[in-house]
């Protein structure tokens, strides 16, 4: 569909400038979709095919502003829509509130969530080996 409205696109903005539609094309899904290499290589098909004297030179400049389109946009409108979203990333800063309790004899694991008896489990083994109070994740 986005390949369609590419086309779509390119042609039309080809037309207004009154160029060839084929170099609508070039400047459509071929290069925005392919990139640099497809653009170059389709556009020196397109010139030996067709005619289409500027083929090449449009492919590879509508692709650099893709490229750059991409790169300004993308990483702002990507953040606005995470935090919209509140989205988690392998990047977003976890907030742990500790709690610092003395522990006189070991929590009675039977009563606690699986997730939670790993935590509490995991602070005992640290605790016997510094000797320190245990630290519970709250």
């Amino acid at each position: 569909m986005a390949a369609i409205f590419q086309n779509v696109a390119g042609i039309l903005v080809a037309k207004f400038f009154g160029m060839n539609h084929l170099v609508g094309i070039i400047g459509g899904s071929i290069s925005m979709m392919g990139g640099l290499g497809t653009a170059g290589t389709f556009g020196v098909l397109f010139e030996n095919t067709f005619g289409v004297n500027v083929a090449v030179v449009a492919g590879v400049t509508c692709a650099t502003f893709g490229m750059i389109a991409c790169s300004v946009l993308g990483g702002p409108l990507s953040e606005w829509i995470i935090k919209k979203h509140k989205i988690i990333t392998p990047h977003t800063e976890l907030t742990v509130s500790l709690k610092i309790i003395p522990v006189t004899s070991p929590p009675n694991m039977k009563k606690l969530p699986l997730m939670h008896r790993k935590r509490v489990l995991f602070l005992l083994i640290l605790k016997k080996r510094s000797r320190m109070l245990l630290v519970a994740l709250i």
